[in-house]
């Protein structure tokens, strides 16, 4: 899995902006057989829930967001998974966050990533893979740390 440091910046900037509370977004990017390129996110929206310790994406302008870039990129970016903060604590994910990545698996069918900025050096990424009996969710390491991208895999 590739991101580009802009997309990772922008993310870090929100989270610092929404302090003390949680904030997220979707995931956007390309899928090339297994690999996932993500191109950009969606940022919290008026009608979206943030505490200190939930964020919830209520507001129809993400699912606007993700239509326009599908349009405009001729149905190459889609969503590929969802990121969100945590202002407390660590980078690992919660029981609610693994609900909600397996939720959205199964929605698209496909594996998903999901990204936590805990304030830590670089965001902690996680895979989920859905089957058909259960979903697994892998941590991803950092395998290649460049001036413009940062890439992941398991």
């Amino acid at each position: 899995m590739v991101i580009p440091r802009a997309v990772v910046d922008r993310i870090r900037a929100q989270r610092l902006r929404r302090l003390p509370a949680e904030t997220g977004g979707f995931l956007l990017g390309m899928r090339r057989g297994h690999h996932l390129e993500i191109t950009g996110a969606t940022e919290q929206q008026a009608q979206d829930v943030a505490t200190a310790y939930t964020f919830e994406r209520r507001d129809p302008a993400h699912a606007r967001a993700i239509e326009s870039e599908w349009r405009r990129s001729k149905a190459l970016i889609t969503v590929l998974g969802d990121w969100h903060t945590h202002p407390y604590g660590s980078g690992d994910p919660s029981g609610m966050d693994k609900k909600a990545w397996r939720t959205l698996a199964r929605a698209v069918a496909q594996p998903v990533i999901g990204l936590i900025d805990a304030g830590t050096p670089l965001p902690t990424f996680f895979y989920t893979r859905e089957k058909t009996l259960f979903a697994s969710t892998f941590k991803l390491d950092v395998i290649s740390e460049e001036a413009a991208d940062l890439a992941y895999s398991r």
